[in-house]
């Protein structure tokens, strides 16, 4: 169960719970609480642990990407242009032209 779903439980303990007449409060089995709640620290230390391995992971892929966008655009500076520089004929016959 992960740590969303033991707070949901958490808020459906409080919220099934006896009110306490004429208040907002609400009277808890201060043991059942307890569980709960230990259960949720017992679940923090991985649920961290997992978000911090995932935004690893995240900057290492944005970090090897943007490696990636600069080595190309090196690259793409440095390489000969492949075009002519000599202006074109308008004078070309077209392709579709008989004779």
């Amino acid at each position: 169960m992960d740590i969303f779903a033991r707070l949901d439980k958490l808020e459906d303990f409080i919220a099934n719970s006896k009110r306490v007449p004429l208040s907002s409060s609400v009277m808890v089995n201060e043991a059942e609480f307890y569980d709960l709640l230990d259960d949720i620290r017992a679940t923090l230390p991985n649920e961290l642990k997992q978000s911090r391995h995932v935004a690893k992971e995240r900057d290492r892929i944005m970090a090897e990407a943007q490696r990636k966008e600069e080595e190309l655009l090196a690259r793409r500076r440095s390489a000969p242009t492949t075009w002519s520089s000599r202006p074109r004929s308008s004078n070309r016959p077209s392709s579709s032209a008989t004779t």
